[in-house]
Order: C-alpha cells, then sequence, then structure tokens
C-alpha cells in the first residue's frame, strides 16, 4: 500500500530577509496625471537602482532618485501622452537611453547621462536623441522592450492594435507584423511574449511568430 501523495505542501517559509527586500524608500507627486514608470538601470556600489523615471500626460519625463528628490525634468518634444517607456544603458557606464511610447503613436529615444557632485550627491542631463522612423499618427504605443543580440539592441513596441514593430538602435524600422492578439508583456531578453490568449515568440530574421494558445484559458 502506497503512501498517499499530499494535497498541499509549504513551498516558502517566513524569512526576515524578505521585509529587507520590500521597504518603502519614498512616494513622490506630480502636478499633472502620471502616466507610466521606469526604473532605470543605473546602479549603486550595492546593485541598487540609483533612479527612477515617471512620464505624464503632457509628454514630460521626471527623473527621481531614491530617496524622492527630483534630479531631471524633461519636455520629450511630443505632448502626448508617455504610455510606455523602457530603458538600457549605453556602451558607456554613466549613461543610459530611455525609449518613450506616447498615445499618440510617437517613440522617441532620449539620452540620460549621470555626472557627479561628490559622494552623496548626483546631478544628470537628459536630452532628446530623434524619433523612431514611421511613427507619426500611429495609434497608441501599449509595450516597449529592449532585446539585446550581442552587443546589437533592438527596440520592440507594441500598438493598440497589436501591431508588433521592430527598430534598430538607430530608429530605423527593422520589420513589423501584427499577431492574432495583442502581446500584452515580454520576457526578459527574449523574444517570447504573452497576450490575453496565449503565447508567442518571434524570429527577428524572419519577422515571422509562432502562437500558441494557453491550456484551460477561459478568456474571463
Amino acid at each position: 500500500m502506497g503512501l498517499k501523495k499530499a494535497k498541499a505542501f509549504s513551498v516558502t517559509k517566513y524569512s526576515p530577509f524578505w521585509s529587507e527586500r520590500f521597504e518603502f524608500t519614498s512616494a513622490v507627486k506630480l502636478n499633472s496625471e502620471a502616466t507610466c514608470i521606469n526604473v532605470l538601470p543605473f546602479k549603486d556600489h550595492e546593485g541598487l537602482s540609483k533612479y527612477f523615471a515617471v512620464g505624464d500626460s503632457s509628454g514630460n519625463l521626471y527623473v527621481f532618485l531614491r530617496n524622492g528628490d527630483v534630479l531631471v525634468e524633461f519636455f520629450t518634444s511630443c505632448d502626448s501622452p508617455i504610455t510606455a517607456m523602457v530603458s538600457y544603458m549605453s556602451v558607456y557606464k554613466n549613461e543610459s537611453f530611455v525609449v518613450t511610447g506616447h498615445q499618440s503613436g510617437a517613440v522617441l529615444l532620449h539620452r540620460l547621462r549621470e555626472g557627479s557632485m561628490g559622494e552623496d550627491f548626483s546631478s544628470a542631463v537628459m536630452e532628446n536623441v530623434g524619433k523612431f522612423d514611421g511613427t507619426e499618427d500611429s495609434l497608441e504605443v501599449t509595450l516597449l522592450e529592449v532585446h539585446h543580440v550581442g552587443r546589437v539592441r533592438y527596440i520592440l513596441a507594441t500598438d493598440l492594435a497589436g501591431k508588433l514593430t521592430v527598430f534598430t538602435e538607430n530608429r530605423t524600422v527593422h520589420g513589423s507584423v501584427t499577431p492574432t492578439s495583442r502581446p500584452l508583456v515580454f520576457l526578459k531578453q527574449r523574444l517570447l511574449f504573452l497576450t490575453e490568449t496565449g503565447a508567442g515568440s518571434l524570429d527577428l530574421r524572419t519577422m515571422k511568430i509562432r502562437e500558441s494558445d494557453c491550456e484551460g484559458l477561459n478568456s474571463s
């Protein structure tokens, strides 16, 4: 007579380290409507994120220190609400690129260059690099992601209709394709994505998509 398989079991136990991983650090408030947020890739000597960026309904971008102090207030050059944002490090350690997607369909590239004013203070300068090709008068951008192939980076943008456009770093269009269901989130560093009905994968070389439904999904 074999042993019965347990119907319930512990997957983790309480640890004081959990409270250290999720610790309140600051709260910020804008005079406008906040529409999206992104944690920038700069790290301190402990490996913690140093800055986060908040986009608003007027196309402005605010970069905050971890303690909530404002580091940069920047107008993206597009007054349409920022609806998606992604960032990645440059080849230089003191600068990163921030990509903003807007309700108007515009996708813009910006550079944030970090300076130092001493051990406890930071300064930064932000500038607009330019607009990605073919993004004028398009549908609202709902999702942005960066994909790395060696040292080459591709920017993936999804719009409200589900169209997926891949851009090169120099802001030209690599290709576009429309899956049967709009991508909701990309798996980090992979060309895999989840949709409302299942999952899909993108082949960058052929710009073809493979999709599969999620078993047991009732679409509720």
